[in-house]
């Protein structure tokens, strides 16, 4: 019989074991891994139910954990740890690992130690990895920005006047929207803002406030990743808009020379 725990993902209140599941295949994917529940993965000496397959790739070599899911009120006993080695150990599987929110009897840590097994919670994984986590986005952040900026550099035409000199033109900018000055400058801010970011140099800045002619910091890492997130939004729904009236401009002109 289990009961129901607050999950350590949404906030909300887990009320049976496979939304717990969903919780940890949910973690591990926020981490960048492939996480997939309720696979019935086939052994040596036969098949097993697995609450969490999790695989991702280290140093070139395809690694596969299997985890299991206890959303129990009691802590989990060592037999439950024996009963894991045994599956571990038949499909192969690089490790093994059990969260429960619940904790663990005495025996059951001594069991696991000096092994390829891991006797967590949901909860203790997250605090562990909240830096690498926050370390991945910025990643990823830096690779959207990265496209971001070389579908900005496609729009408008550049004009040569002569050796060493020449002008880029973009369409008008109608009122309310973002000018052309402000999407070079967002994207000069934010390269400069990750760059501080990943060297640990605070404040770093995520934004211009165009209007004030001032750039929007943040002093630390959790509120950079949040302040570029919304920036890197916003920037993206002006340039869709930039893209769409480069475009009629281009079909304009074509037609024009026609």
């Amino acid at each position: 019989m289990c009961t129901s725990r607050r999950s350590v993902h949404t906030g909300r209140v887990a009320t049976t074991w496979q939304e717990y599941q969903e919780e940890a295949a949910a973690f591990y994917r926020s981490l960048g891994l492939e996480a997939e529940t309720d696979v019935t993965v086939k052994g040596a000496r036969g098949e097993h139910d697995i609450d969490v397959v999790v695989r991702l790739r280290r140093a070139g070599l395809d690694q596969t954990w299997v985890v299991e899911c206890k959303h129990w009120k009691r802590p989990v006993d060592k037999s439950r740890v024996a009963l894991l080695a045994q599956i571990v150990n038949d499909v192969g599987a690089d490790r093994g690992i059990i969260l429960t929110e619940a904790g663990f009897q005495s025996g059951a840590p001594r069991m696991a130690s000096n092994s390829n097994l891991t006797l967590t919670s949901l909860a203790e994984l997250r605090e562990r990895t909240t830096a690498e986590l926050l370390e991945l986005r910025l990643g990823q952040y830096r690779r959207r920005l990265a496209l971001l900026s070389e579908r900005f550099g496609k729009i408008g035409q550049v004009r040569h006047h002569g050796p060493g000199h020449m002008s880029h033109s973009y369409p008008k900018t109608p009122p309310g929207r973002w000018e052309p000055l402000q999407l070079s400058a967002t994207v000069a801010i934010v390269e400069d803002g990750l760059q501080r970011a990943e060297i640990g140099r605070w404040p770093a800045p995520y934004a211009w406030e165009f209007a004030n002619d001032r750039t929007r910091l943040a002093r630390d890492l959790a509120a950079f990743i949040d302040g570029l997130a919304h920036t890197l939004d916003e920037f993206e729904v002006e340039l869709e808009d930039l893209e769409a009236r480069d475009r009629d401009e281009k079909d304009r002109a074509k037609r024009d020379a026609s």
